[in-house]
């Protein structure tokens, strides 16, 4: 440490800044009955929120499409 009243017993620590949250923003969209059902419960089995499976599933496309 450049500060001579530091260096004695002084502990330099980094942490790593947590990365910014992406802006949310709602959308409105239409899908069959039996399909929803089928998210909620893969959801809820998961312990997630339809909507953070809809963004992991659609994340998932995308990367698969480049």
């Amino acid at each position: 440490m450049a500060d001579p009243d530091n260096r004695d017993g002084a502990v330099a620590v980094l942490i790593a800044a947590p990365a910014r949250q992406p802006r949310m923003v709602r959308v409105n969209t239409t899908l069959p009955a039996d399909v929803l059902a089928r998210i909620d419960r893969h959801a809820e089995a998961r312990g997630v929120t339809r909507s953070s499976f809809l963004t992991t599933a659609a994340r998932g496309a995308l990367a698969e499409a480049g």
